[in-house]
């Protein structure tokens, strides 16, 4: 019996992210005897540029009937006529797959609550700890995943009588350089400085608590 084949699209704007999520695949198809094949551009997370076309031209390389299935990571993918067409050829090639952005009738789905784990978080922070004003460093503003999670965070303290005016919301690109300029304009911008700081992602968080501690601010 031959090997089934998968074909994995996604963007490697993250590599720790995206490491992980290779370990993953290759524990599974080594599991099953199948053969994975990663399509991977290297675009940047904030803009539509001709570079960005480019590297994605590496999605129309494979022939998708030569496949067994395919795996979709659509939520590193940033340009909507991008995510759109290869969307549209799996769908239209009929092979199993799994989208990793939103839930379609035409795709499976496997994905975060980001609005849900928001909410959480901010739920927390506001009858836990009190916070009363806060900042939101987030990734780039159309992106779906970033979006949910600054609602999450801005219901709650709508919720709450509390405020979350737009001059409190910061769009980033997800990288660290970025996040740590975005933290370094918060401090010399607020006084006083907010509660809390709501980071989109993990690598934004670390790069907030590098910069407030540099700055002598107890984190």
């Amino acid at each position: 019996m031959a090997r089934r084949k998968i074909a994995a699209f996604a963007n490697g704007w993250n590599e720790t992210y995206f490491s992980l999520l290779i370990d993953g695949m290759m524990e599974c198809v080594n599991e099953e005897q199948a053969d994975l094949f990663i399509f991977l551009s290297n675009a940047s997370g904030n803009g539509n540029n001709e570079n960005d076309h480019g590297e994605y031209n590496i999605f129309n390389l494979p022939e998708l009937g030569s496949f067994d299935g395919a795996l979709f990571f659509s939520n590193l993918i940033y340009i909507d006529e991008v995510r759109e067409t290869l969307r549209r050829r799996i769908v239209d090639r009929g092979i199993p797959n799994v989208t990793f952005l939103d839930a379609s009738q035409e795709l499976d789905y496997v994905g975060s609550d980001n609005y849900n784990g928001m909410r959480e978080l901010a739920e927390h922070l506001v009858k836990v700890h009190g916070v009363k004003t806060a900042v939101y460093l987030g990734g780039p503003a159309d992106n779906l995943e970033n979006q949910k999670r600054l609602n999450g965070a801005r219901d709650v303290f709508a919720e709450n009588g509390l405020p979350f005016p737009d001059e409190n919301v910061f769009f980033g690109d997800w990288y660290f350089y970025t996040a740590q300029i975005l933290a370094r304009k918060i401090i010399d911008s607020f006084h006083p400085l907010p509660d809390a700081f709501f980071c989109a992602n993990d690598i934004s968080a670390l790069a907030v608590c590098d910069t407030l501690k540099k700055n002598g601010i107890r984190v």
